[in-house]
This record gives structure tokens, sequence and C-alpha cells, in this order.
């Protein structure tokens, strides 16, 4: 399994896999892994899983995204929109497809980003404080997206997007160095109103996980508390969530 996020659910300490679809609770002290549900990709009227990315909650119903980007091949050909949707989970495991395209082309297009361009999105978090979509996109770039390139394509970006994505706001957070390292996740740190938050960047090289760093920024001004301090090893670490 490759589990991508972390978020706390009805109770529950939940992470979804990016490889099959799957999303587990996790149980026992952190030792047993118990499958939950499995979501398909795209409308959900295929065979394929989601690639989770992402999870928040929302209007008490745990929302699930995948890359947020058109579903192309290594040299960025056209595949199809799957992973554009994004899964409203309720507490019995019902879920709903959501096409949330257009909404992921108005984050670009706050950037002046547009097909064949592209933008990467592995942290995504809901705020019931600002009643607004936060995202950190891990990827962006003005050109097609390939392999070869997209590694030198991390950002330093914070998009802040109200309920219908009607405006959308644009941050800088830090420094964009030398594009290797793109956010993975983040959380509002408890007790700060959302307006702290802790995010995790990683960096991959040749598809290798290199190293993950933490910081710790203020949202109110963008003042960074805590600049990029690497964590222990070299892993691609992609969830944080307070229990």
């Amino acid at each position: 399994m490759e589990l991508s996020d972390l978020a706390v659910f009805d109770g529950n300490l939940i992470s979804c896999d990016d490889r099959i679809g799957l999303v587990y609770k996790i149980e026992n002290n952190y030792k047993d892994v118990i499958p939950w549900i499995f979501l398909t990709d795209g409308p959900g009227n295929v065979t394929k899983g989601l690639k989770a990315e992402w999870m928040t909650i929302k209007d008490d119903h745990l929302w699930v995204g995948g890359l947020g980007k058109e579903w192309t091949t290594t040299d960025g050909i056209f595949v199809n929109y799957h992973p554009m949707y994004v899964k409203r989970i309720g507490h019995n495991g019902d879920i709903q497809h959501i096409d949330w395209i257009d909404n992921f082309k108005k984050l670009r297009s706050a950037l002046g980003i547009e097909w064949p361009g592209y933008m990467i999105h592995e942290a995504v978090q809901w705020s019931d404080v600002h009643k607004k979509w936060f995202f950190m996109p891990r990827r962006a770039s003005h050109e097609p997206y390939t392999e070869a390139t997209d590694e030198f394509a991390g950002t330093d970006l914070l998009l802040i997007a109200d309920e219908n994505f009607n405006h959308v706001e644009v941050k800088h957070i830090g420094s964009k160095g030398t594009g290797y390292r793109g956010f993975a996740a983040f959380s509002f740190i408890p007790g700060s109103s959302d307006n702290l938050i802790a995010a995790i960047k990683s960096e991959e090289k040749d598809g290798i996980p290199v190293a993950s760093y933490l910081t710790v920024f203020r949202l109110s001004d963008g003042h960074v508390l805590l600049d990029e301090e690497p964590l222990k090893g070299a892993h691609k670490f992609e969830g944080i969530a307070f229990i």
C-alpha cells in the first residue's frame, strides 16, 4: 500500500491508498490498518481505484480527492478527466462522486495556467472557521506534463477559494527553492482559529524519496515560524493530523 494522507473522521483515524483506492481505519494503537471502503476513479463507473491523495472534513462528511489534473500519458497526452472528481463520504460509507473539473481549472487560472499546463494537488483542507477551501499544490507548471520535468515543478503556493470557487486568492509561502520540494500535506494547528498551519514538503529525485521537511507558518500574514525543518530519514511523508 501507499498511504497518502491522514484525517480524523467519526472518531476514527483514517488514511487512503493512492495505489488501489482503499480507505482504511487505523486501529489498535496504530497496529492494525482495516480496509473500510473502496473508491473507484472518476465518476465512479470504472474498475480502476482512485489515486487518492488528500482528505478533509466538510459538512460532517469525509472528502477525498486525487491529483486534480487531467490523467495523461507520461508525455502529457490527454487520457481522461478522472483525477478531477472528488468523493464525498458519509459516516456509513455512502459515497458521492462529484465533478470538480471546473473547480480545479479555476485554481489553475488564478495563476494564469491553462491546459496543457497543469497543477498537482496532494494537500487540501476545508476550514469551517474561514468557510473556505485551502490548497497547497505539490506541482505547478505552465508547460505540458512530462515525467522528466515534473520533479522540478514544486511550488511555494497557497490557494484559498470560497465555497463555490468564485474567487481564488494566491499566496506564496516560504521559498520555492530548486523546485524539487513540493507540499505533500498540511493541517490547521488546533487552538489557533485556523491561523497556524503545519505543512510537510517532500522531495523526490528520479521517483525515489529523498527527504521530507516540516514547516509552520501564520496564515494571516504568511510569516514562517519554522522554515522547512528536515524530518529524519530519506522518506516521503504524505499525511499530517492532530489527534
